[in-house]
């Protein structure tokens, strides 16, 4: 898994792919626990149409006026982070990202695919559409053909063990991607066993430090993009700088992905992202 701010030079490719059934990480993560649910998960339908529980107009986030430039100076503790009443909804999220994802894909045939997916896979696992949406554009920026990285980190999720687009199938693909960065692939654990904290069966993450997650989402993303955590502070690994759950919430808060909001990142002084690169 990997951060992709600015990946939309990549041209689009069908690659020939045979799909099979999708198998997952094991038996004890098939949905979010219900506690997590309560903070974390909100309800849409599955038919690409508005939330089920809609949000009064007076309670919306407002859009912002140029995504590209969005970025959230929170942290860095993991409980420095918002809950989901700071995110935009799906509807206005969407809207920010569709314009990047038809870039990536060179039109919009897969829109309302990916869309649905998204929805579909969100109800299933009540991992909140929002949340996967954005793991999809910091991994892929949506492009449903994207290059495998690392030899075997491939799909719209990047996840390890993930078979990439099939043309042969396009809707039943491009949801086998989502589902496996949430669910994981064989022996490899998606974003779900993180968000859980494995809680049901601790012993089979015994070497992640489950309880600096603690059910907390942008710290199970920060988990999905190194493999471990070592630290509450999010906005390091190993010493070293790391923006992936920053970026995962100024996705949730309207950013794009786009250069500006990685160069606003440099002044957010908590943060230590001074010297971050930007292209």
């Amino acid at each position: 898994m990997r951060s992709s701010q600015c990946i939309f030079f990549l041209l689009p490719f069908a690659t020939a792919w045979p799909y099979s059934k999708h198998q997952g990480y094991g038996t004890s993560t098939i949905q979010l626990h219900e506690n997590l649910q309560d903070a974390w998960y909100t309800k849409y339908t599955k038919d690409n149409q508005s939330e089920v529980t809609t949000l009064p107009t007076k309670n919306r986030l407002a859009v912002p006026g140029d995504p590209t430039r969005v970025y959230s100076c929170v942290g860095p503790r993991a409980e420095d982070f918002p809950g989901q009443d700071k995110w935009l909804t799906l509807d206005q999220l969407w809207a920010i990202n569709e314009p990047v994802i038809e870039t990536v894909n060179g039109g919009s045939t897969y829109n309302d695919d990916l869309q649905i997916a998204i929805k579909e896979v969100a109800s299933d696992s009540k991992v909140d559409a929002r949340l996967i949406l954005a793991i999809i554009m910091q991994e892929s920026s949506g492009n449903i053909s994207i290059h495998c990285t690392e030899t075997t980190a491939c799909g719209l999720m990047q996840h390890r063990g993930s078979a990439p687009f099939s043309a042969y199938n396009p809707k039943i693909s491009i949801k086998n991607m989502i589902e496996d960065g949430i669910y994981g692939t064989p022996g490899v654990p998606g974003f779900l066993s993180y968000f859980n904290c494995d809680a049901s069966a601790p012993s089979e993450l015994t070497w992640v430090n489950t309880q600096l997650i603690n059910g907390n989402p942008y710290a199970a993303a920060h988990v999905y993009n190194t493999g471990h955590i070592d630290d509450v502070n999010l906005s390091t690994d190993k010493g070293k700088s790391n923006y992936y759950a920053h970026d995962i919430l100024s996705r949730l808060q309207g950013w794009n992905g786009w250069k500006g909001g990685c160069e606003k990142s440099r002044g957010c002084d908590r943060l230590g992202f001074g010297k971050r690169h930007c292209w």
